[in-house]
């Protein structure tokens, strides 16, 4: 007859030799029950956890039901019963393969209530503390996982690290099975290190009693929160609401244990992580899926737990950062982006050298234009002084040269000899021509040009307004639509108005016929580019064939060659029509023409 524990064996046996011949064929059934609900950040994580865990066994295809004590809020006999027949109309016609639990209170449960549930089956917990050997040793050949160590030592090494003048440490936690399991592994590990700083656990309260007497924490304290998710009434609390309220009301900084406390307040501590609670305990469940006992998977006890600390905290409370021990992580700290990208630090170099150099160049553009707008103010101002000054030497050469006309007019009134008055009339239209220019220049406000058609308009018109009454004279000028405006310099159209002068007084003195008339025109055209012709004519008989300008003979015309060789321009003689003289007018010679 075969004993008991022969049975047990080959009923194992049996167990795990039906998964390996048709766990790849049916999906295997896994139950994870927590003892939270998963919107407390330790279960959370756990979940998370167990999920990414079994995620990376590929060649077991699991389907997952998952279920929760919620014994955050309180867990009576009464809800206890309630959950175990909710169990048992749930799955009564479901087989499970497998069960994954965390936390004490599923652990509890499942040593009370797991075997009539679901049967002898294997299962894995998690995030247990302290977990009672001789309570486990009757389920252990099909029971194995992750026993969750807060490393109280450490975390209060940290504290001291960070706040050498430390004379008490306040503790908060609720009375659930985890806050009392946290005080009593708190309790323990103290004792075994000799107790180096004073503790006080903060009496149970409401919720509010609590944050009023953390906000009234003496100086040199500190506060190590633990589980508290309850106050005294019983009264749920959402733990990141716990911890961000704590944090924000005391006076002093707060330290943690757990991953979920990092980044709502804590300061900092040696952290346990849920995460891999969750993920070592899968990583468990897949070798038992893949054959391997349970009592073959030793116990796994996660004792290293990183320090972290918080920077945003750590500058909130001023603390040094050569008090921070070697290795510990920090968080929430500003990337060094230079250090993690050296060419961002090259881009950065650089642009700060591009803009401060683009600053200088301001300023120096800026200094530069302040001088350029007071350079020509300066010009403005002397130029102005300057045209002040032609003006004035304009109009003053211009009255006297109007004084020597008006005296050679008055000297031809004391005359009765003809030939002194007609010697005296053309010294003075030679004279009032000179003056013109320059009554020309001063109307037009142009000291440097004079516009040439508008000038021999004048010229014209004055001299045949003075001519003898005897007979009438006009005197036309036009200019085509090439050249309306020609405007020529100063120097060029004096010698140029005396020329135009001894050509008019001539056809005033021989061009009037019978009838007393005597017209004279002139008329302006563009040949080219560089040439200019004035067509003069009269109404008189013309200038006789005898007479040439290339071999002047007369006073009159020896005076008109010498003005046309000064001003550089050519006259010609129409052989048709001897009354019509072509001057023609080179600009580019114009400049070159010399000074009277």
């Amino acid at each position: 007859m075969m004993s008991p524990k022969g049975s047990l064996i080959w009923m194992n046996l049996f167990l795990w030799t039906g998964i390996l011949l048709f766990g790849a064929e049916d999906p295997l059934k896994v139950l994870i029950l927590h003892s939270y609900q998963t919107d407390y950040p330790w279960t959370g994580a756990i979940q998370r956890g167990i999920e990414t865990g079994l995620s990376e066994g590929n060649s077991i295809n699991v389907i997952i039901k998952t279920e929760h004590l919620d014994t955050k809020r309180p867990w009576t006999e009464a809800r206890k019963t309630l959950f175990v027949r909710y169990l048992e109309e749930q799955y009564k016609a479901y087989r499970f393969d497998a069960v994954i639990v965390s936390d004490n209170d599923a652990y509890n449960f499942m040593i009370q209530y797991g075997d009539s549930l679901f049967g002898q089956i294997p299962w894995v917990f998690c995030g247990v503390n302290d977990p009672d050997p001789t309570v486990l040793a009757p389920y252990r050949s099909r029971v194995t996982g992750v026993i969750e160590y807060v490393n109280y030592e450490k975390t209060l090494h940290l504290i001291q690290s960070l706040l050498p003048d430390l004379q008490t440490l306040f503790i908060l936690a609720d009375e659930t099975t985890t806050g009392i399991l946290n005080k009593a592994e708190f309790k323990s590990q103290m004792a075994a290190i000799g107790q180096p700083v004073p503790y006080e656990i903060l009496a149970p309260a409401s919720f509010q009693e609590i944050l009023n007497q953390v906000s009234r924490l003496p100086e040199h304290t500190a506060i190590l929160q633990l589980a508290y998710s309850q106050d005294s009434s019983g009264t749920y609390i959402p733990y990141k609401k716990v911890v961000r309220s704590v944090s924000a009301a005391a006076s002093v900084p707060v330290f943690g244990v757990w991953d979920f406390n990092m980044g709502q307040g804590i300061l900092g501590g040696a952290i346990t992580s849920g995460f891999e609670q969750g993920k070592q305990a899968a990583g468990m469940l897949i070798r038992i899926l893949e054959g391997t006992e349970p009592q073959n998977i030793p116990l796994l006890h996660l004792k290293d737990t990183p320090l972290m600390i918080d920077w945003q905290q750590l500058q909130r409370w001023r603390i040094p950062k050569n008090s921070l021990p070697i290795g510990a992580v920090i968080l929430n700290k500003a990337p060094n982006i230079i250090a993690e990208n050296p060419h961002i630090g090259i881009i950065i170099v650089f642009l700060s050298c591009t803009i401060v150099i683009l600053g200088v160049s301001i300023i120096l553009l800026k200094r530069a234009q302040s001088t350029l707008r007071a350079s020509q103010l300066k010009i403005k101002q002397e130029l102005q002084e300057k045209e002040m000054l032609l003006r004035e030497v304009h109009h003053r050469v211009k009255n006297n040269l109007q004084i020597m006309a008006s005296l050679l007019h008055l000297q031809q009134s004391y005359t009765t000899n003809p030939e002194t008055q007609s010697v005296l009339l053309d010294t003075e239209n030679r004279i009032r021509s000179m003056g013109l220019v320059h009554e020309e220049s001063y109307e037009q406000e142009s000291f440097e040009k004079v516009d040439l058609v508008q000038y021999l308009c004048s010229l014209g018109s004055y001299l045949s307004s003075i001519s003898s009454n005897e007979f009438t004279c006009t005197f036309e000028c036009s200019g085509h639509e090439n050249c309306e405006s020609i405007y020529v310099p100063l120097e060029w159209v004096v010698p140029f108005g005396l020329l135009m002068n001894e050509l008019i007084t001539n056809s005033i003195k021989y061009a009037h016929g019978e009838q007393g008339f005597c017209g004279i025109y002139g008329y302006i055209e563009r040949i080219d580019e560089q040439v200019v012709r004035l067509t003069y004519w009269d109404s008189g008989p013309g200038i006789p064939k005898e007479y040439s300008f290339d071999k002047p003979e007369t006073l009159g015309f020896q005076l008109m060659n010498i003005l046309a060789q000064q001003c550089n321009v050519r006259l010609l003689r129409d052989e048709k029509n001897l009354s019509k003289i072509y001057i023609l007018i080179t600009i580019d010679q114009i400049t070159k023409a010399g000074n009277i």
